[in-house]
């Protein structure tokens, strides 16, 4: 009997050891610039982001003994980014990095000169790369899509679905604040009349006035009205002693103390993030700017976050109704929670309809294909690609093809196409297909041409035309002139930029030899590390090779002197 319970008790220990085993990756004290599963631009935040005081170089540790199951180099996304998988079947992920240790950089740099590349992706195979407890692997940098130094940080399950680190913390991140509360909205849902599920009818959310009784509680004015209806929040959290601002940890709904809805963001597959879109009110983040989390469920919503047992969590107020209360539980990871009140009353009389002034075009059924031809520009839409039956306007002006606007989000790419035939044969070559932007700053579409036509993919609705790029890239060589002696140099640096369809290729050597270049786009700056030996004699002929997408090529060649210091 004793063995037996020493049997429960160790079983248990090893249960919490193993959800709890984990220390960050910095020997720093730990602040976050971004949190689990927060809201971005079509997509949820896969990890954590760790502040690194605004500066890049400090050393970052494997969080538990592995193997490197992958190695990521790249201008954008995470940029230079290191894999680890562990005994217990997860995934750590380390993005960002200024640079991998000297073990991981030197398998980078072979790879990299072997494939004439700056650019990788790597998956040693199990166990070739072993990685002890708290190893050295990295410094923290700011490489790839990051708007500042810091540590993207992540979990993985076995199947390769992002966790919040926090859960496998021994130290939670110090936050006393609970979420604050920006606005709360309602509007009038309607059912399919097929499934019963709830869809989009294009109601605009309604805010609703409220009262602050304290750091966390909120009432709201009673909500007189009747028919089937849904609420939404703009809600963010805080932390102590940052100024940060950060995403929701899970979000209860009840009606008379009893739940009718829950969200929780602490996992979610890839595959499903881009469909954020439909947990917030889309239409409204494209016009102003801000996110309104939906509290209800729409039937396309395929999200795994949901607790759907307690069903949709939109309300039906009926003459049954009478006088309730509705309530909204907001919370962050250290279950700091704010508390929103709003008492509901049914009343008789008629529902509000939604006015739309002008009637749109073209209606796009979800389960069938659209196509339309214009004179010289044609569209086509695909089965499922809006998450609702959708009226759209379309039209084609002065050749440009108009898809209404981008406030309706898409589940798949449509496809466009633009005819050639009013181009003459030598200059088609260099005609893209571009997005009108508000900004004035168009943004390049990538298009291929097939029979004449030029055609492309897009995820986005708006204004699509056809553009010429004919401008070479320009490159600056920035610290060397020419004949120049610069053994005191350790880095070489070069500037490139394209105003038009964008940087596709770059390439450099030195004697005829392929060198490597990192490509930081911020900066638009390729950096040569001379550690890299390539040159070895006093004088050396750099030569650059440029490309845009359309194939338009610069080249430069200096000539300059260099002896390694003894």
């Amino acid at each position: 009997m004793k063995f037996y319970c020493f049997f429960i008790f160790l079983s248990a220990f090893t249960i919490s050891s193993s959800q709890n085993i984990y220390d960050f990756p910095l020997d720093i004290q730990i602040k976050l610039s971004g949190s689990f599963a927060e809201l971005r631009s079509n997509h949820f935040h896969s990890g954590i982001d760790i502040k690194t005081k605004g500066k890049e170089g400090y050393k970052i540790y494997a969080i538990d003994s592995g193997y490197v199951s992958r190695i990521q180099v790249s201008a954008g996304g995470y940029g230079k980014a290191i894999y680890i998988t562990h005994s217990n079947g997860k995934t750590s992920v380390y993005a960002h990095l200024k640079r991998f240790s000297a073990k991981i950089e030197k398998i980078v740099k072979s790879i990299q000169y072997k494939n004439k590349s700056y650019s990788i992706a790597h998956f040693p195979k199990k166990n070739e790369i072993l990685i002890d407890s708290r190893e050295l692997i990295g410094l923290s940098g700011n490489t790839g899509s990051s708007s500042g130094p810091h540590l993207h940080y992540e979990i993985r399950d076995y199947k390769n679905r992002p966790e919040n680190p926090l859960k496998f913390k021994k130290i939670r991140v110090l936050d006393t604040i609970a979420p604050y509360l920006e606005n709360l909205f309602y509007k009038r849902l309607s059912l399919n009349a097929k499934t019963l599920s709830l869809e989009d009818n294009y109601n605009p959310f309604k805010k609703i006035k409220l009262k602050k009784i304290s750091q966390n509680l909120y009432i709201s004015d009673t909500l007189s009205i009747n028919g089937l209806i849904g609420f939404g929040i703009q809600s963010e959290d805080k932390m102590n002693n940052s100024s940060n601002v950060y995403g929701l940890n899970k979000i209860i709904t009840l009606l008379n103390n009893k739940p009718i809805f829950e969200i929780k963001f602490d996992k979610f597959t890839f595959k499903e993030s881009r469909n954020i879109n439909a947990y917030i009110d889309y239409h409204n983040y494209r016009k102003n700017k801000f996110k309104i989390q939906k509290l209800f469920i729409e039937g396309v919503n395929p999200l795994s976050m949901y607790n759907r047992e307690l069903g949709n969590g939109s309300l039906n107020i009926n003459s049954e109704f009478s006088e309730n209360l509705y309530t909204i539980q907001l919370f962050d990871f250290n279950d700091n929670m704010t508390k929103i009140i709003i008492p509901i009353k049914f009343i008789e009389g008629g529902l509000e309809v939604t006015k739309i002034n002008n009637k749109p075009d073209f209606q796009i059924l979800l389960n069938e294909i659209f196509e339309k031809k214009f004179n010289t520009t044609s569209l086509k839409i695909t089965e499922n690609t809006f998450y609702y039956n959708s009226n759209i306007n379309i039209s084609e002006n002065n050749f440009e093809l108009t898809i209404d606007k981008d406030s309706f989000p898409l589940r798949k790419n449509i496809t466009i196409k633009f005819s050639l035939d009013r181009f003459e044969d030598k200059v088609k070559e260099k005609l893209y297909i571009a997005k009108r932007k508000n900004n004035g700053q168009d943004l390049f579409v990538s298009s291929t041409i097939i029979n004449d036509s030029l055609i492309a993919k897009t995820q986005y609705l708006g204004t699509y035309f056809i553009s010429k790029d004919t401008v070479a890239p320009k490159v600056e060589i920035l610290n060397i002139k020419p004949n120049q002696w610069i053994s005191d140099r350790k880095f070489l640096k070069i500037k490139i930029f394209d105003n038009e369809s964008g940087i596709k290729k770059y390439n450099g050597w030195i004697n005829n030899k392929w060198i490597l270049l990192e490509y930081e786009p911020k900066e638009k700056i390729l950096t040569y590390n001379f550690d890299d030996m390539i040159n070895t004699e006093s004088k050396n002929n750099l030569k650059v090779k440029i490309e845009d997408n359309l194939g338009n090529i610069t080249q430069k060649q200096i000539v300059f002197f260099r002896k390694e210091e003894q």
